[in-house]
């Protein structure tokens, strides 16, 4: 856990030749996300993943003992996790670009 906003990062692969153009792609991509936010099929897609791979975040007692120091640390409430998984599912496309808005930037 950190107290601290933490990093957000793209990794992508691409020979050298191809770095500039790549790079930029990827800035237009991030800021057409920023300012649109996702499409309503990538939203469900994303929705659908999370679920999926949700209870594998859970799957060991490591994982299990990791999730509650970060609900300690964060003094989230006891059912943060149920409701976490809950709440996701009910995101919409308006909400997902309101707080990609206020935590990222394509400028930094």
């Amino acid at each position: 856990p950190m107290e601290a906003r933490g990093p957000f990062q793209i990794n992508l692969q691409t020979r050298a030749e191809l770095s500039e153009g790549t790079l930029k792609l990827v800035e237009d991509i991030l800021a057409d996300y920023l300012k649109n936010g996702p499409t309503q099929k990538e939203l469900d897609d994303a929705k659908r993943e999370f679920a999926g791979s949700f209870p594998l975040s859970t799957a060991s007692n490591a994982a299990i003992v990791g999730q509650l120091g970060a609900i300690g640390f964060y003094d989230l409430p006891l059912d943060y996790l149920e409701k976490l998984r809950e709440q996701s599912q009910n995101l919409t496309t308006e909400q997902v670009k309101n707080a990609m808005s206020k935590h990222l930037s394509a400028d930094k």
